[in-house]
């Protein structure tokens, strides 16, 4: 009506059926000694392909993660999601073409032409639902009075969504540590065992016969005794192995058995890193699913 009310609201089936059984089931219907026919109108849909989306593709390194949901101490990942295209296509069935219009324009305005929906996927997902075709066949030609006729329109939808691979469980992180290091020209000496004494953060160590003959020198940044390895900054020439690697102030010698440009790996404690930054959730009781400030320590090494 005009006035926007409705005089009667019929309710269309909507099934899942191949569109072409569906079509040769009204075609029986018109056959000689038919005692029950399909009433109309009637929907049907059909889910056609599957392809993959390389246009959405997303960096399949990075991780989604979630509270798992019987211990909130753990957390539940999955590698990222793969992107992938459903098509699928709607029937309308009706025996004149003014019903399939009615059922048609209650349909086509909400798609322009994409519809977003928001589906509860393993995360929540918004998902494009796009309208790529419509289309109307009527199978009757005019023939015989007994002949039925009906009226068939095609939508033909495609759904951008994805799949999931399998889940992972892992602990949550509560403690970040993160340490800052200068590179004075660093190498890391490791010494035979059997060595005398130990060095001095700070001292010069050399190899040769005298510190005034020697062809290289350096500045000790760190000594492991346990792990026989030596951490020199300030390096002046290029340490040989299999010499000694004399102390000035300590008088400590230890045979050189290998070297390493570059940094240590990271330690426990500050050792060779100028700087430490620690980070803990705030109360340190907190679940991955509870609110939580984080607290900051920052370290320096004198």
């Amino acid at each position: 009506r005009s006035d926007g009310t409705n005089t009667e609201i019929i309710k269309v089936p909507l099934s899942y059926a191949p569109r072409a059984r569906f079509r040769q089931r009204l075609a029986a219907d018109q056959k000689e000694g038919t005692e029950v026919e399909v009433s109309l109108p009637r929907m049907s849909f059909e889910w056609t392909d599957i392809s993959y989306d390389s246009a959405r593709k997303l960096n399949t390194m990075q991780r989604m993660v979630s509270v798992n949901s019987s211990d909130a101490t753990k957390l539940d990942y999955r590698w990222q999601r793969v992107p992938y295209e459903l098509t699928f296509n709607v029937g309308i069935y009706t025996t004149n073409t003014e019903d399939g219009l009615k059922i048609i324009e209650q349909i086509l305005p909400f798609f322009t032409p994409e519809l977003t929906v928001t589906i509860n996927d393993v995360v929540a997902t918004d998902v494009p639902i796009v309208l790529t075709g419509v289309s109307q066949e009527d199978t009757w030609e005019g023939g015989f009075p007994e002949e039925r006729r009906y009226v068939v329109w095609t939508l033909d939808f495609s759904v951008k969504t994805y799949l999931y691979g399998p889940s992972k469980t892992s602990k949550v992180i509560t403690e970040v540590i993160t340490q800052l290091y200068t590179n004075d020209n660093l190498i890391v000496l490791t010494m035979n065992s059997g060595g005398s004494k130990d060095y001095r953060i700070g001292e010069t160590v050399y190899q040769g016969d005298s510190y005034t003959d020697s062809d290289v020198q350096g500045i000790v940044e760190n000594w492991n005794s346990p792990t026989y390895k030596l951490t020199v900054k300030n390096v002046l020439g290029n340490f040989t192995t299999s010499k000694k690697v004399i102390g000035m102030d300590s008088k400590a010698e230890w045979i050189l058995s290998s070297s390493t440009t570059g940094l240590q790996d990271t330690q426990t404690s500050l050792e060779t890193a100028n700087v430490r930054i620690t980070q803990v959730p705030d109360p340190t009781s907190a679940d991955a699913d509870d609110e939580y400030n984080v607290t900051t320590t920052l370290t320096k090494r004198d």
